[in-house]
């Protein structure tokens, strides 16, 4: 058992709260010898404050008499956070009323003082099985969505290829009639073309050029990058805004874009279009409907050698419990409108793909999110 222990658990953390020094520094040391981060604390009110400043451990373990806070407390403040938190109450007491609220909690086992070694270890053994179980599932069941994901986006990116081609041939007529219209007047009147037309047919030229290169957008936009090379940063959020202008225009959104096309960062161009499309696009969507003078600005510079990337919006922030967990798969403040994966794409293909970092925070009246890459 000791050394099955020992495997299931070296990668897990767990946090201790214990008010008796004595037993909070044997069990400490046990706990130590089979999990890879152990955090203790000596009440409730120094337990969850640490919790919150990790934001998740795999286990916590409490008593349930302490000062300043006791273990009930301290765990119905952590299930309201993460109520699938694993939870092992030990007390020294029996008391009925004290068992039946610690079930109403959520809290998941519970062991009676003076603690059995052995029957503590199996207890150990069992939860940190059901731990790692979990996050398999979890791995899997992540895994399965980002497959689904990528064969959607395969087959979108086919169907806009095939709208492509198709939606070429006539544009191209059409520019090309626009063109000869000054020809042909010439040809039949033997007079100029009168100036409000010319200025039409030049208007019409541009129009079309315009949703051709739309076009282009769309269908690059949909296809894996190859090779990584240098790229500007201008033309990417350039290219995620055209792709949703329409969208942008319709929920009255204005954008300020301020980036000098010097700064240049190495990398895959489309998947960085993807990390950036996912964060504007959460920021459109998170005004509501009273929300005016909507703004989402983005700018760029470098720091030292750093290129970073700032967008943000005044569309009111993002909520406290979703802050915390804004990266992790399946969190998403747009309840059943929303997967939780879009920020969680951005920052795997930004920290994996670039080697560099992304972060929020709330700024007065929003959110702001930076992406640091390595600068060319």
């Amino acid at each position: 058992m000791i050394k099955e222990l020992k495997k299931e658990a070296q990668n897990l953390s767990v946090l201790f709260v214990e008010d008796d020094p004595s037993f909070l520094n044997i069990l400490k040391e046990l706990l130590e010898k089979f999990f890879g981060t152990v955090e203790v604390a000596m009440d409730g009110e120094e337990g969850l404050a640490k919790y919150r400043e990790r934001s998740f451990f795999d286990l916590v373990i409490t008593d349930i008499t302490m000062p300043k806070m006791d273990g009930l407390m301290m765990s119905e403040n952590i299930k309201a956070l993460h109520p699938a938190q694993h939870i092992l109450a030990v007390s020294a007491h029996s008391d009925a009323d004290k068992l039946i609220k610690a079930i109403d909690i959520g809290i998941d086992s519970f062991l009676l003082k003076p603690v059995d070694s052995m029957i503590f270890l199996d207890r150990l053994l069992k939860i940190a099985k059901a731990v790692n179980r979990r996050m398999m599932e979890e791995r899997e069941k992540e895994l399965e969505n980002l497959l689904i994901t990528q064969s959607k986006m395969a087959a979108l990116g086919e169907m806009i290829s095939i709208i492509s081609h198709q939606l070429k041939q006539p544009l191209n007529a059409i520019n090309i009639l626009s063109s000869n219209i000054d020809d042909r007047v010439v040809e039949l009147t033997g007079q100029p073309l009168d100036e409000e037309v010319y200025k039409n047919t030049q208007l019409i030229s541009k129009q079309v050029s315009f949703m051709a290169n739309t076009i282009d957008t769309f269908s690059d936009f949909l296809k894996p990058s190859k090779t990584a090379k240098n790229f500007s940063l201008k033309t990417s959020v350039v290219d995620v805004l055209t792709i949703i202008a329409a969208k942008l225009k319709a929920r009255k959104i204005s954008v300020e874009e301020n980036i000098n096309e010097s700064i240049m960062v190495f990398g895959y161009p489309k998947e960085f279009n993807q990390a950036i499309l996912n964060i504007i696009s959460n920021g459109v969507d998170a005004f509501d409907e009273t929300s005016e003078n909507r703004l989402i600005k983005i700018d760029a510079k470098y720091v030292n050698d750093k290129a970073q990337l700032i967008i943000c919006d005044n569309a009111g922030g993002i909520r406290d419990d979703i802050m915390r967990d804004i990266f992790t798969p399946y969190v998403s403040s747009k309840g059943d409108n929303g997967t939780g994966l879009g920020l969680y794409i951005t920052k795997k293909i930004i920290e994996e793909h670039f080697g560099g970092s992304v972060k929020v925070e709330n700024i007065d009246g929003g959110a702001e999110f930076i992406i640091e890459l390595k600068g060319v």
